[in-house]
């Protein structure tokens, strides 16, 4: 239960914070280019996409530590007894809990919807680059494409809980 956030945070942070630095990149450099401004090498190296990319993730382990150390997820098991035709079957449920889960998850959801909103406005900015040689068309529609599908999934994933359908789902 307690690797779990860790697991999705961390990865959910690497694959947005590369994206996100990939594009704010492009973003930096036409910007750059627009006001007539040489763009600085120093911000456009690899080291320092590396160090942004750094930096998300130990935010994303300093708010994973605080919900590790001061609510951390239990492993809860429910038991009910169901009829199925003549036979009363055991049904087990085991899931995670905590005291103030749905908080601890709309933060890590807001803290990702951050660093998604921004790869997006960086792409969405970057979409027409003049600089046959510098465009990123691979990198722009990863980022419309992650800002989808996680907004399908997270939609999906709601509705089935909301309606008692999430058994499958997890």
């Amino acid at each position: 239960c307690k690797f779990f956030p860790w697991t999705v945070m961390t990865g959910l942070t690497l694959v947005f914070g590369t994206v996100l630095a990939k594009t704010w990149r492009l973003y930096y450099i036409l910007h750059s280019a627009l006001k007539h401004r040489k763009s600085s090498k120093v911000l456009t190296q690899d080291r320092s996409l590396i160090a942004m990319i750094v930096t998300l993730i130990s935010l994303s382990a300093i708010l994973c530590l605080t919900w590790t150390f001061y609510d951390p997820l239990v492993r809860r098991i429910d038991e009910n007894l169901a009829v199925e035709g003549d036979d009363l079957v055991l049904v087990t449920k085991e899931s995670c809990k905590c005291t103030n889960d749905a908080v601890w998850v709309v933060v890590g959801i807001a803290y990702e919807a951050i660093i998604m909103i921004c790869a997006v406005l960086c792409a969405f900015s970057t979409r027409y680059f003049p600089i046959k040689e510098l465009q990123s068309q691979g990198s722009i529609l990863m980022a419309y494409f992650l800002t989808v599908t996680s907004i399908v999934g997270c939609a999906i994933y709601y509705i089935t809980k909301s309606i008692g359908a999430e058994t499958d789902v997890p």
